[in-house]
């Protein structure tokens, strides 16, 4: 879960002239959890189906929290392109056919932004 969160909800936000207008230029505007989006019980899935591999032994597993951490990181980033897919075949509905860009961590705001319909047309990713 550690790495669906990072690539679907754990955005820094700095000020800058550009996208966040808003937060004063150089500052960090989520250092403290009263601004910054904190995973919490009810963002896990209630249903997730794990299949383990049965009879397959490996006497050269490694067992340290590096070994096991770090490898369900990286493949966690499979959510982040599955994201990216549905946005292009919602985009594909709508006849949109150019070029488009879903930024990690792929959050709700950038993937609606990204998917284009007659909502957030009227929008950009400058406004959000």
């Amino acid at each position: 879960m550690q790495g669906i969160r990072l690539f679907t909800m754990e955005e820094i936000i700095w000020g800058d002239d550009k996208q966040y207008k808003w937060v004063k230029l150089g500052t960090l505007a989520t250092r403290g959890s009263d601004t910054y989006k904190i995973p919490a019980f009810s963002d896990v899935a209630l249903h997730m189906c794990i299949t383990f591999l049965s009879d397959a032994p490996n006497c050269r597993a490694i067992y340290s929290l590096k070994g096991i951490g770090e490898p369900p990181l990286a493949l966690a980033a499979s959510v982040r392109f599955a994201h990216q897919q549905a946005c292009m075949s919602c985009r594909q509905q709508q006849s949109f056919v150019e070029n488009f860009i879903v930024h990690s961590p792929a959050t709700i705001k950038h993937v609606r932004m990204a998917c284009t319909e007659e909502f957030t047309e009227r929008a950009s990713f400058a406004q959000v």
